[in-house]
C-alpha cells in the first residue's frame, strides 16, 4: 500500500523487487482472509458480508498509509498539532456519515439500559483508541520516519493474532501460512529499500 500510495502522491513508480513483494503480500493477504479458499464455499451471502467488512479494512489501511505520508510533508507542525487538526477536521465527516448510516438502518442507536455499558466503552475507544493512539502514532512517525513508521503497522497483524489466541481462538494453518507471506514480503521490501538507499548515499 505504501508503493502505491507513493506511486499516486509523489509519481514514484516502485522498483521491480517492491512489484514482487506487492504481490506476494497481497496473495497471502488473500490466502488469510479467504482461509485458503474455504469461504467461498460458505453461503453466498456470509461469504459477501465477509468480503464486504474485508474490502472496507483494506480501505482503512490505505487511508492510514495515505495519511502517514502526507503528514510527512507537515514538518513545521508538531506531532500534538497534526493530531488536534486531523481530529478537527474529521469530525464533521464522521457525524455525517453516522447519520447517513442511521438513515439507512446500516447502524442503531443503542436503547437507554445499555448506555451505562455503551459509554465506557466508547470513552475508551475515543480517548485511548483513537485520540491517544493517533498523538503517539505521529509522534512516532517525527521520531521514526515515515519509512520506519509504516513498518511498525506490520506488527499489528502479529499482535491481533496473539491477542486472539490469548482469548483461545484457535488460528488456522492458512491464516498463520498467509500472515506469514505478507510479513516475509513487508519485511523483504523494507529491507531491500534500505539497501538501496544505502547504496545511493
Amino acid at each position: 500500500m505504501t508503493a502505491i500510495a507513493e506511486w499516486v502522491m509523489f509519481r514514484k513508480r516502485p522498483a521491480f523487487v517492491t512489484l514482487v513483494c506487492m504481490l506476494v503480500a497481497f496473495g497471502g493477504l488473500a490466502w488469510a482472509v479467504t482461509r485458503g479458499g474455504d469461504l467461498f464455499t460458505h453461503g453466498s451471502n456470509e461469504a459477501a458480508q465477509e468480503l464486504l467488512g474485508c474490502t472496507l479494512v483494506v480501505f482503512g489501511a490505505a487511508a492510514w498509509v495515505f495519511y502517514t505520508l502526507g503528514s510527512a510533508k507537515l514538518k513545521a507542525w508538531s506531532p500534538l498539532e497534526i493530531t488536534a487538526m486531523t481530529c478537527l477536521t474529521a469530525m464533521p465527516l464522521l457525524i455525517a456519515v453516522w447519520l447517513l448510516s442511521l438513515s439507512l438502518g446500516w447502524a442503531l442507536i443503542p436503547s437507554p439500559a445499555a448506555w451505562p455499558e455503551v459509554s465506557w466503552r466508547l470513552a475508551f475507544l475515543s480517548l485511548v483508541g483513537v485520540l491517544a493512539a493517533m498523538w503517539c502514532w505521529n509522534l512516532g512517525t517525527v521520531r521514526l520516519g515515515t519509512l520506519n513508521a509504516i513498518l511498525m503497522l506490520h506488527f499489528m497483524p502479529v499482535i491481533t493474532f496473539v491477542v486472539r489466541a490469548a482469548e483461545g481462538a484457535a488460528l488456522r494453518r492458512t491464516e498463520i501460512v498467509g500472515a506469514s507471506l505478507v510479513i516475509a514480503a513487508l519485511v523483504a521490501n523494507n529491507l531491500w529499500l534500505r539497501y538501496q538507499n544505502q547504496f545511493r548515499a
